[in-house]
């Protein structure tokens, strides 16, 4: 029986990441892998920079054609900048989350996010701090969320769906989409087989996606290497029994 193949970083399920190593990753304008000496040679701050103007592309896409153009559907960030952006690291710790709830690892990622986008308004050290607050209990509710969210110096509002959140994205409103769920499976990778593991409670952030479908670009903080980025489907993140969803932006000066 021929096996359909899903394209790469697509999840069909509400499963997490195989368990895999954590390695660096290096990356050059266009997002993709670049010589590891290359990234070098300019530092952490130039790299950024040049990573930001390569990423206003997306964040503030151009209108072109004639007005009775279709609408722009894709929304956010795409996979490999959101891959960058969230998971190369910087001055401090790769994932310093790790260890830390489902919860406070969304919120400090959303944190070094902003930062890395924002780097005039949202310090470096601010997803840091997120990882050094008290810890919460393993499961919250929404409104526990957007209080713990707003303690770690982020504005939040409930939404409905997160393509509430997209719609946001595509009028170059930086935002993102913490989801609440209830019933996650993880999927390990052990002596060549996958082990599920019935996680429950666990929270996704959505930092893009597609209309279409949908299709969200989502940061998962569960498993051995503390985070991966991957696309989910809008039925695989149902699948998983989302109960809140809550959008995240920066407060307002």
């Amino acid at each position: 029986m021929a096996l359909a193949v899903a394209p790469e970083g697509y999840r069909s399920g509400s499963r997490s990441p195989r368990g895999k190593s954590d390695a660096t990753i290096h990356v050059g304008l266009d997002g993709c892998a670049a010589n590891p000496e290359e990234v070098l040679r300019g530092g952490f701050t130039e790299e950024m920079k040049m990573q930001r103007d390569f990423l206003e592309q997306f964040m503030k896409p151009q209108c072109v054609g004639p007005p009775t153009q279709l609408p722009e559907a894709a929304a956010g960030l795409p996979l490999e900048a959101a891959e960058v952006l969230l998971l190369q690291p910087g001055p401090g710790p790769a994932r310093p989350w790790c260890g830390r709830s489902a919860a406070v690892a969304c919120l400090a990622a959303t944190q070094r996010l902003f930062a890395r986008l924002l780097p005039g308004q949202v310090s470096e050290g601010a997803c840091d701090e997120v990882c050094q607050l008290p810890s919460e209990g393993a499961e919250l509710g929404t409104a526990q969320f957007m209080e713990l969210a707003q303690r770690c110096g982020l504005a939040a509002e409930k939404v409905c769906s997160p393509v509430e959140v997209l719609d946001e994205m595509l009028k170059s409103r930086l935002s993102a989409c913490c989801v609440l769920l209830e019933s996650y499976v993880g999927v390990l990778e052990e002596a060549g087989e996958e082990v599920e593991q019935d996680v429950g409670f666990h929270c996704l952030l959505i930092v893009g996606g597609d209309l279409l479908g949908p299709t969200y670009v989502t940061f998962d903080p569960w498993g051995p290497a503390a985070g991966e980025v991957s696309l989910w489907q809008d039925h695989a993140l149902k699948s998983a029994k989302p109960v809140g969803y809550v959008q995240l932006t920066v407060p307002q000066a």
